[in-house]
């Protein structure tokens, strides 16, 4: 990558219908995958019912949509470009019915951890 052009970044979230392995392919060049992780807040499961499970959507928000997080780097200047080869990769998958649902944007902020949750019901 040339040493001038600025490093952004492209993050997909998506929820499964089914558990599936596939590759990302097809990048712009100097584009790659940076890694992934999961984006569920902690409420966001089946045990967390009853009152607190209220209380942390009264205070948070409703669980998020989406399960899991992909983040790819490369070049600005062909970021759009990056997003509509993600875009099109997505929708395969969810046409395939693999992904149930997919939303790409160029940043993330995580929400707080669940120590810090849990001091809010304090």
């Amino acid at each position: 990558m040339d040493s001038e052009s600025e490093e952004s970044t492209v993050f997909v979230f998506y929820t499964l219908n089914r558990p599936e392995d596939w590759v990302w392919h097809d990048l712009p060049n100097n584009w790659r995958w940076a890694g992934s992780g999961c984006v569920s807040p902690c409420y966001n499961t089946r045990r967390w019912k009853g009152w607190l499970y209220q209380k942390l959507v009264n205070i948070f928000g409703s669980p998020n949509k989406y399960e899991r997080e992909e983040q790819f780097n490369g070049p600005e200047e062909t970021r759009e470009e990056a997003k509509h080869i993600l875009n099109m990769k997505l929708q395969a998958l969810k046409d395939s019915g693999i992904v149930k649902c997919y939303h790409i944007q160029n940043d993330y902020v995580p929400l707080p951890g669940v120590k810090w949750w849990l001091s809010c019901l304090a």
